[in-house]
């Protein structure tokens, strides 16, 4: 599912003016891929059309038609699409909202699995209300969707949340830290030459773990990491510039040409030179 074009690790959401929500219509075609990354906000992804590959916090699944999945606040995700199309409704809810309304709310989590099937559906249908009335909005009609959402967030609460302990938080803590301060870097310096043994002294973690530590919790490895926000950063080159491909690929940090090639058509599925075209 396509989001606004970024590769920061904390996703900065554009939330609407009235009420602290983003909502929109996901659509893809062939291959896309959203890297890992966390965001201040509880995502829910519902699938009407396809199946999406969704990494959540070292969890893979595929998420198939009538289903939803609920991301928590501050956790690594990432979502793969590979097929033919794919539509769904993606819903984007601040946790600072959510904080002012339930103040312990870092002590909840959310999860599909939990709620009877009865109120996955109510769910959906509150989702696909969202979005009408976003696309549909007339001046006061954020008092409606300020109604929809709190029953939304009721439902959530009661029937998909789990509480979880003060140890589970405090470590929760320690690790969205680790991995902005990895990300961080990685972004700061993804034009540069950067090794494993280069970013294990600016985290100060041992390369070894540091390696385990990256493919267990982005759901690949550091250089496959690096190369996906290279080639973020690419894409958004290629089609928002009149940059040379050849400048873009030495502007991103690959080490040659035929490299840059391979990645990009290994990633998007053809060669730079026909994203430049079709824009």
């Amino acid at each position: 599912m396509k989001l606004v074009a970024h590769s920061k690790m904390r996703e900065n959401i554009p939330f609407g003016k009235h009420v602290p929500m983003r909502i929109f219509r996901g659509y893809d075609r062939k291959k896309t891929m959203i890297i890992p990354h966390m965001h201040e906000a509880i995502e829910i992804i519902y699938i009407s059309h396809g199946s999406l590959q969704i990494m959540d916090s070292s969890n893979f699944s595929i998420l198939q038609v009538g289903e939803f999945h609920i991301f928590n606040s501050n956790d690594v995700h990432s979502t793969k699409f590979d097929g033919v199309l794919l539509k769904g409704i993606i819903l984007q809810i601040s946790f600072d909202l959510i904080k002012s309304l339930v103040p312990d709310a870092a002590y909840y989590k959310f999860y599909y699995s939990k709620g009877s099937e009865e109120q996955k559906k109510a769910v959906i249908q509150l989702m696909k209300s969202l979005l009408l009335k976003s696309e549909c909005e007339k001046k006061f009609d954020f008092f409606k969707t300020y109604g929809d959402l709190m029953y939304l967030l009721n439902i959530l609460f009661n029937d998909f949340s789990e509480r979880i302990s003060t140890k589970s938080v405090q470590s929760n803590q320690k690790y969205y830290k680790r991995i902005f301060k990895i990300n961080s870097y990685i972004e700061q310096n993804y034009a540069n030459k950067i090794t494993l043994t280069t970013l294990s002294k600016q985290v100060h973690l041992n390369p070894e773990y540091l390696s385990r530590f990256i493919s267990k919790n982005y759901g690949m490895s550091f250089y496959r990491y690096l190369t996906s926000v290279r080639l973020n950063h690419v894409q958004t080159l290629i089609t928002t510039t009149d940059l040379q491909i050849l400048q873009i690929a030495e502007q991103t940090g690959f080490a040659n040409y035929a490299q840059f090639n391979k990645e990009f058509k290994n990633r998007f599925g053809c060669l730079p030179s026909r994203i430049r075209q079709r824009n």
